[in-house]
């Protein structure tokens, strides 16, 4: 392959395949796109879960691309009352839209299409399903995949001598040129990624890809090398972390 180094420009968005059921659509459409019932029971459970397993993985590592592949299902939106919309993640590219439904006692939803259900049950502050141990990081849905923004890179840093915030919900305070940021939980399948991946977006609502790595309690952010394909002039197959952009430390 033809290495050129740059600072990219594109868009790199995770892609996904077209899903199989009718009830499937991309893990980042809008919650209010899919309409509510009312008149249901309250289930105890409304807000956004996190599945444990995964939590454990993405603290361990500090890598959301190397804790992607570590549980089917890493986040589950559920609604306060039955007969109202839940989501379920799978993978963090694709979605699953069904309503909790109770029957003989327990809360159910179909997360699998129409094969089978996945129970509900809420323990002790924890939802406990056949897919694992869930813990309860935020009741906003416009927020239901803030996961690394959260327990990753919230908090403060000192770069240069200067204090930086980084907010659970993707705000940059202390940055002149950056206003927000958001982490990209999954690989792409139309693109290899040397590393992790955050967008950076500017005052102006522009926003680029950048690559990040945690050491310790230091963030790094890179600028992006592309690695273009020598079969197809132009076409970037591979991005790899490149120029650091900014090296900051968690107090």
């Amino acid at each position: 392959m033809k290495k050129l180094t740059v600072v990219l420009s594109i868009l790199v968005l995770t892609s996904c395949n077209q899903p199989t059921k009718k009830n499937k659509t991309t893990a980042k459409q809008d919650l209010s796109d899919t309409t509510r019932v009312s008149g249901g029971e309250p289930t105890g459970f409304g807000g956004n879960w996190v599945n444990k397993k995964y939590l454990d993985k993405l603290l361990e590592t500090k890598s959301p691309i190397a804790s992607q592949d570590v549980v089917g299902i890493p986040v589950l939106t559920l609604p306060e009352e039955t007969n109202q919309v839940a989501w379920v993640i799978w993978y963090f590219d694709e979605a699953e839209v069904d309503t909790v439904k109770r029957k003989d006692g327990k809360f159910s939803i179909h997360a699998y299409g129409d094969e089978r259900e996945l129970t509900l049950s809420l323990e002790n502050d924890i939802l406990k399903t056949e897919e694992g141990e869930f813990i309860k990081f935020n009741n906003d849905e416009t927020h239901r995949e803030n996961i690394a923004e959260q327990f990753l890179f919230a908090g403060t840093y000192n770069w240069k001598g200067k204090q930086v915030e980084l907010t659970k919900e993707g705000k940059v305070i202390g940055i002149d040129t950056v206003s927000g940021y958001n982490v990209l939980l999954s690989e792409p399948h139309t693109i290899d990624l040397d590393g992790d991946q955050l967008r950076l977006e500017s005052h102006s609502g522009d926003s680029n890809p950048y690559g990040f790595e945690f050491s310790a309690d230091t963030l790094t952010i890179y600028e992006l090398e592309a690695i273009y394909s020598e079969e197809y002039e132009g076409m970037i197959v591979a991005v790899k972390n490149g120029k650091v952009l900014y090296k900051m430390i968690k107090e």
